[in-house]
């Protein structure tokens, strides 16, 4: 990958990332471009795109290397974050997430990812290996079809998950949920690596008057759904999209070509910001980390200026008045997460030392 595009891809992760927190705060919820519309799913194009397409004639050693970079960090955070809940437990008689069992330990990470609570976030990594593991087979049987058809393919796999999302209640069939999802983000995934390999060199995307336009479109959909109260945020994780079909695909679509835009015209400016980059290389500890940071600040700023705890009824998403302490929060969720994220960096080079010692 040359120099530019890596950057671009790390200031493109960085921007995804802090949306993502800012979703998890509840805030730019009434934005044009709500967090909720399209931020998990930029990280699903992200993918596409650092997806390699010689990877479908080493299926085995892709599989291999994605265990290793998502679902075996993963666990560790899973053990890091056990540890944390069951001290809090013991010291407050809260146990923040479900029961300890099998089911809960290696079925739930890939089911919805809510079995800590404050690893919640990272309910995206097993899915995200789930997707890249249906994309790489699919890819591989359809590597002899034409664009036009793997293009017609992947929207009909998404649409069909957006249908069935309206018309079955997946939160009562897990496995329904699990398929629900990987439709609807293999279609990202897909547009990411078309955009790499057949849009990126041979035509500009990102114009003005191209700018305009999708500004329009979104106006429209946004006095839409206020004239119709929908929400235009969906909820990826429970393959809940207000039963709509066609909303979801266009928010999606037009948050993740603004963040593109938003790269592309700052990237000079941006390209040399040692922080931004490292942000960017180290959004996978941003997403474990950030709740359990949030977390930890309230309980500062109760703790010591006495600021009263507004509260959603769930204990991780109590925050000290944020409507004037949303940056705070974002800043102290990003660099605590990065400082925490240090710390597991070495715990995991440990571990897989030792799991890849030969017996």
């Amino acid at each position: 990958m040359d120099e530019i595009l890596s950057k671009k891809i790390d200031i493109l992760k960085a921007l995804g990332i802090t949306i993502v927190v800012a979703g998890h705060l509840g805030i730019w919820n009434n934005f044009l471009f709500p967090p909720y519309s399209f931020h998990v799913v930029l990280f699903f194009f992200i993918s596409g795109m650092l997806f390699k397409n010689f990877h479908i004639d080493n299926i085995k050693n892709y599989i291999k290397r994605r265990i290793k970079s998502l679902i075996i960090p993963y666990y560790l955070y899973f053990l890091l974050y056990f540890v944390i809940t069951y001290i809090y437990y013991k010291i407050s008689g809260d146990f923040l997430g479900l029961e300890l069992n099998i089911k809960n330990i290696f079925l739930t990470p890939f089911i919805n990812g809510h079995q800590l609570d404050f690893l919640n976030p990272a309910w995206f990594v097993p899915q995200l290996f789930i997707t890249l593991f249906v994309f790489i087979f699919l890819q591989k049987s359809l590597k002899d079809r034409s664009y036009f058809t793997k293009n017609i393919l992947y929207f009909i796999l998404c649409i069909g998950a957006l249908f069935l999302a309206k018309y079955n209640n997946a939160e009562l069939n897990p496995y329904l949920l699990i398929l629900i999802r990987t439709m609807f983000t293999l279609f990202f995934v897909h547009l990411g690596n078309i955009y790499i390999n057949k849009i990126r060199f041979k035509k500009n995307i990102f114009t003005p008057k191209i700018l305009v336009f999708i500004m329009m479109i979104q106006i429209i959909i946004f006095l839409y759904a206020k004239y119709n109260e929908i929400d235009l945020g969906y909820e990826l994780v429970w393959g809940y999209f207000n039963g709509e079909i066609l909303l979801p695909v266009i928010t999606s679509l037009s948050g993740i070509w603004l963040c593109m835009f938003a790269v592309n015209l700052f990237y000079n400016r941006l390209k040399n910001i040692k922080p931004i980059l490292h942000i960017g290389k180290n959004t996978y500890h941003i997403m474990a980390n950030h709740l359990f940071s949030f977390f930890i600040l309230t309980q500062i700023l109760n703790k010591i200026f006495n600021i009263p705890i507004e509260t959603s009824g769930v204990k991780i998403y109590e925050y000290c008045n944020i409507e004037h302490t949303c940056i705070l929060y974002i800043v102290f969720g990003i660099l605590f997460s990065l400082f925490f994220g240090a710390i597991f960096k070495k715990l995991k080079n440990v571990s897989l030392y030792f799991i890849s010692r030969e017996p």
